[in-house]
């Protein structure tokens, strides 16, 4: 979220400073409205900008970054591991190798 700060670089900064109802000035109302577009117009640069990445936004594409990591070991990783897994050691039992884990080496 944006904060306000006083900028007092501003040339009309002592007429923000002076005036108890400060936005009485026509100045003051042009640069206020001029002031409000310009980060409207930055917001939504930036709403642009993040659009293009992965999930559209920073928060979002980390979201669905570890649901596609999950899935993909849920779906690809843990049962071709296994697949794998049990032809090495079917492949260890036809040829009567001991196998590192069972009842036998414990």
């Amino acid at each position: 979220a944006a904060l306000a700060v006083a900028n007092e670089d501003n040339p009309n900064a002592e007429l923000y400073a002076s005036s108890s109802c400060w936005n009485t000035t026509l100045s003051l109302q042009l640069e206020a409205d001029a002031s409000k577009a310009q980060f409207e117009s930055d917001a939504l640069d930036q709403k642009l900008a993040e659009s293009g990445s992965y999930g559209g936004g920073d928060s979002a594409s980390w979201l669905l970054s570890i649901a596609q990591s999950l899935l993909m070991s849920i779906i690809l990783w843990q049962p071709l591991t296994l697949y794998i897994v049990t032809w090495i050691k079917l492949w260890a039992f036809t040829w009567h190798l001991k196998m590192a884990t069972g009842p036998g080496v414990m």
